[in-house]
């Protein structure tokens, strides 16, 4: 081949390597066309025709058309107004005996009961387990009871507080508040509540040495009687559990056995039968409050809890406001909780 041959070979050659190139460039390179917002993207790749899906966040508008309204969020966490309480729950009738215990939580009852002659009582029972059982996982040992009397038209409240150096007097203090308001719910007019009360003093003691039970308990009971006449409260009691009044915004105490060198020692059952007796009475809204040591030891006559429940208890208060009440928090009182109040309508 001649020198002028081989000069156009090549000249061939790179003419055709160079067109190949162009060729592939052009096929690799996608064609893009972009269109209206909203309407996606269509491009040529692989020799398809492929389209996009419409972005969300820029729907298709035509001239002329309105502005979408803003969506708003569906929670606004604590920008959003405050909502209106609740309506108030209506008591409950009371129809029949009420008996709490504290043996390992806490428990509350609330219920009204007419009298039939225009006069009404709200009603509220808790009890508490003392924070120094609950520290040693033990049960709380009180027990608390509300009945009705129809012969009498009457209300009895009941409350116990088992002795806690003794293991099995959460059971004593429970069966003898079962004993006591039922007994008081079959109470004829004439019969007498302190003999019907002695009767269950008997009755207990038996039903420990019978059972082989280690336990005690105080005991306080009030009758409140409605009459057109006028009200009165009759309170019985046996150790420091106690029996309050809270009459034109000032307590006063029914039953208490208070020692003046405050000593942590109390007349129980079994064991003692003499029970103090008190009888006093009543305008309507007074409150009545039987208790036990644990809630009713901080009242006084001028004492905080006195003067905060004499504001708080003008009205009967929800069920678990009374319970917060009673369970209220001091490192002083730790012991078990357990309360009635009858309120005079």
């Amino acid at each position: 081949m001649s020198p002028t041959g081989g000069v156009i070979l090549a000249f061939a050659v790179m003419l055709a390597a160079a067109v190949g190139f162009l060729a592939m460039r052009h096929i690799r390179r996608p064609e893009k066309v972009t269109v209206k917002a909203g309407e996606g993207v269509i491009s040529t790749r692989g020799g398809r025709r492929v389209q996009s899906a419409p972005r969300p966040d820029a729907p298709p508008r035509f001239e002329g058309q309105p502005e979408p309204p803003r969506r708003e969020p569906r929670f606004k966490g604590r920008q959003e107004k405050a909502q209106p309480a609740p309506p108030a729950v209506a008591d409950p009738q009371l129809t029949g005996p009420v008996v709490l215990e504290a043996a390992w939580s806490q428990s509350v009852f609330h219920g009204a009961r007419d009298d039939g002659a225009g006069f009404k009582v709200a009603v509220r029972v808790a009890t508490a387990r003392g924070r120094s059982h609950a520290y040693n996982g033990e049960p709380g040992q009180d027990a608390a009871g509300v009945v009705w009397c129809e012969h009498r038209r009457s209300i009895f409240l009941v409350v116990a507080d088992g002795l806690g150096s003794k293991p099995d007097s959460g059971l004593v203090a429970h069966g003898l508040v079962e004993e006591v308001i039922g007994r008081a719910a079959e109470l004829q007019v004439s019969e007498s509540p302190t003999g019907m009360l002695a009767s269950v003093v008997t009755a207990t003691e038996h039903w420990v040495r019978q059972k082989r039970l280690d336990g005690a308990s105080t005991l306080a009971v009030a009758e409140v009687r409605l009459g057109r006449d006028g009200h009165e409260v009759l309170t019985w009691g046996i150790g420091d559990s106690e029996a309050w009044v809270l009459a034109d915004g000032a307590w006063e105490p029914l039953h208490h056995e208070r020692r003046a060198d405050a000593e942590n020692i109390t007349r129980h059952l079994p064991g003692h039968h003499d029970m103090h007796r008190s009888r006093r009475q009543l305008r309507r809204n007074s409150v009545i409050t039987v208790a036990s040591d644990g809630f009713a030891s901080a009242l006084a006559k001028d004492s905080p809890l006195a003067r905060e429940l004499a504001d708080q208890w003008r009205k009967p208060p929800a069920a678990l406001d009374f319970l917060s009440r009673v369970n209220f928090e001091d490192p002083y009182f730790n012991d078990d909780r357990a309360a009635v109040a009858v309120w005079i309508r």
